[in-house]
């Protein structure tokens, strides 16, 4: 069995495959509010798998963190929340490891060499840049302001530097893949004419035959694990470009929508998606044969507190 943890209002992000795409996962997965956790007085052996970690607040963090270890015990768990690095301090690892070019700041420590254009984007949520892109440190807080005065807070705000990930054709690249324990899995190939890639743009066989080769090849496994590994993720998608050849990280998320209904999908994707829901299906499997015999697991100390 694999127990998979998410925040309740983001439970869903496996609905369409599990409808869908690959019902026979339904076998094995089970989709776990964290709240239940509180509600539970044996936690049966099985993997587990922690997300949501960009959403947590404080206070969450320190709970999953007791309740991880507390799995850890008996079990496989995927996503230790005391480690996993969240998007500003991923980001700030990769600029300094060398791994990207740009940087990423908290409103309050932006800099004098600042490199514009800048975008202005929320730290934990996936719904890309609040902000067109910003030309000049009156921009930034002009935006920051609109945004504060719809209600968010300058807690949660990041400013990013733009890197220019414009290919010879006019098209912006966004590539996608998850780890699944030590697996990489290609997941797309997306296109767009806009800088903040969200959904699929123009497709045609040329494109399709080129997101073909990007899954078949999995030519950035060892990149992208290693990227993982920095992260300390076991479980998550990671969304990324190419610059000059160079891969450019720009987030991993750790509850992903993994598919879209059948009806989002053009025709001619149709068979690459398919192929996907099979090898998520296999590196489940993988990593729930692992403690088939796992012995339940009673969390004291968690309840306790």
């Amino acid at each position: 069995m694999i127990i998979y943890f998410a925040n309740h209002p983001f439970t869903n992000t496996w609905r369409q495959v599990l409808k869908t795409w690959c019902p026979e996962i339904g076998k094995i997965l089970q989709i776990w509010p964290y709240e239940k956790a509180a509600e539970v007085q044996q936690f049966p052996g099985a993997t587990y798998i922690f997300s949501d970690h960009e959403r947590f607040s404080s206070g969450q963090r320190s709970l999953v963190s007791q309740l991880y270890s507390q799995l850890k015990q008996s079990n496989t768990v995927l996503n230790d929340p005391s480690k996993v690095l969240r998007r500003y301090d991923l980001l700030k690892r990769l600029y300094e490891d060398g791994v990207n070019t740009f940087r990423c700041f908290r409103i309050h420590e932006l800099p004098s060499d600042l490199r514009f254009p800048v975008f202005v984007r929320i730290e934990n949520d996936h719904d890309g840049a609040r902000t067109d892109l910003l030309m000049t440190m009156s921009d930034v807080e002009r935006e920051v302001t609109r945004l504060e005065l719809s209600g968010l807070s300058t807690d949660d705000l990041l400013v990013t530097e733009f890197i220019q990930s414009e290919s010879r054709d006019g098209f912006y690249r966004k590539y996608a893949a998850f780890r699944i324990g030590n697996q990489i899995i290609p997941r797309h190939l997306v296109y767009s004419k806009h800088w903040m890639v969200k959904v699929p743009g123009v497709w045609n066989n040329e494109r399709r035959e080129e997101e073909g080769k990007y899954l078949e090849s999995n030519v950035f496994k060892g990149e992208l694990l290693e990227i993982f590994d920095k992260a300390s993720i076991e479980y998550g998608r990671i969304d990324f470009g190419l610059v000059d050849g160079k891969l450019q990280v720009w987030e991993i998320n750790t509850n992903p929508t993994l598919m879209s209904s059948k009806k989002e999908i053009a025709w001619a994707r149709r068979p690459s998606q398919k192929q996907f829901a099979q090898r998520l299906h296999q590196a489940l499997m993988e990593i729930n044969q692992d403690h088939a015999k796992t012995t339940d697991v009673e969390l004291s100390s968690f309840l306790a507190r």
